[in-house]
């Protein structure tokens, strides 16, 4: 996916009340920007960083002009706007480039699965109806992987519901895209949420699909690259 113009790079200086970070642009002046990710964003914040923001033009109607995109921690750019990564497997579906899970005949977003919860796709591959759920992944310490970030009871709800829907004939995959370059395998974050660890080992058991792609991050474009090694 392309992005609507070219990020501007910027320095991060600070991220605070979870939705608001400052930066400075290249003109010199200190701008808040949106934080789009609800997580803790361990890993991917130091101040001076790095930084490249979209800008929604000066004719938004936002309360905020500009949205945090990607920050850089020395090694390799980390995207920290976590619902870009529905975007890119929507596309990379739509675009057959995700052959390996089967052939694309219908794709809906957002669809409701509980009284309480949705999934981010439901599909057919080859003809057999499938859900799909994508958790962006930022973390990364050791040259690992990590999800979630942050305690997180709707990831786990999300888990029993896909299995619930396995259990009625239906495939469901739960895809990790990981929005950094800098790990070489994918773990359960076990010391933040150890009831999300044993829940994904119980899921996959009872034939939910987990994959993990990394995702390629540029200032014009996003798109989706090769697999990634999991360790359940």
């Amino acid at each position: 996916m392309y992005y609507s113009a070219p990020l501007t790079e910027a320095l991060l200086l600070r991220r605070y009340k979870r939705f608001l970070a400052d930066v400075r642009l290249p003109d010199g002046s200190t701008q808040t920007v949106f934080c789009a990710n609800p997580g803790s964003m361990r890993t991917c914040l130091g101040e001076g960083w790095r930084a490249r923001i979209s800008d929604s033009g000066p004719n938004s109607k936002r309360k905020l002009r500009y949205t945090l995109e990607q920050v850089h921690n020395g090694r390799c750019w980390i995207g920290v706007k976590t619902h870009q990564a529905n975007f890119a497997v929507r596309e990379a579906l739509q675009q057959g480039r995700l052959r390996e899970l089967g052939a694309v005949t219908m794709l809906k977003s957002e669809v409701q699965v509980s009284a309480h919860s949705r999934l981010d796709f439901a599909l057919r591959l080859n003809g057999r109806p499938c859900y799909l759920e994508v958790k962006s992944v930022s973390m990364c310490e050791g040259g690992v992987y990590y999800f979630p970030d942050a305690p997180s009871a709707r990831a786990r709800r999300h888990l029993s519901e896909m299995s619930a829907l396995h259990a009625r004939g239906a495939r469901a995959i739960l895809l990790f895209l990981i929005q950094r370059s800098d790990g070489r395998l994918l773990r359960a974050a076990e010391t933040i949420d150890p009831a999300y660890a044993r829940a994904l080992r119980l899921a996959a058991a009872a034939g939910v699909e987990v994959r993990a792609y990394r995702l390629q991050l540029g200032a014009r474009r996003l798109r989706l690259a090769g697999p990634v090694q999991i360790e359940l």
